[in-house]
């Protein structure tokens, strides 16, 4: 059989998971980072977010710079209605460490051909 990443292969895919083989668990902490106004608006008080990090059974969402963060169990909790940040503070601290050090590795600015053809209409 032949190996990469559109065949499940790949240290990062996730292939071999969602077809129900390899490990069901990631051993790396998954990040990512989104457009966001902060403070929160009314007209949309759950688009807030602009980094998340997912972590063992742990997710922490912040904002813009991290001065307000929730924590969710999203193995107890998939709906992330309970906010842990308080009862897990060692969790915060160690997934803002994580997230800071991503974030250390960001481009100021996207370099390369990263737009689609689709943005340039707009």
């Amino acid at each position: 059989m032949e190996s990469g990443p559109l065949l499940g292969r790949s240290p990062s895919s996730q292939v071999a998971a969602l077809m129900g083989k390899g490990s069901s668990t990631r051993a790396k902490p998954l990040f990512w980072k989104m457009q966001s106004a902060w403070p929160i608006q009314k007209a949309r008080p759950h688009h807030w977010v602009s980094y998340a990090v997912v972590h063992e059974k742990w997710k922490l969402v912040a904002n813009r710079d991290s001065t307000y963060v929730e924590l969710f169990d999203f193995v107890s909790d998939p709906y992330e209605r309970t906010d842990l940040k308080e009862q897990e503070p060692q969790v915060v601290k160690k997934l803002l460490k994580q997230l800071t050090a991503w974030q250390a590795t960001l481009p100021a600015r996207p370099t390369g051909d990263v737009f689609s053809e689709e943005r340039a209409r707009f």
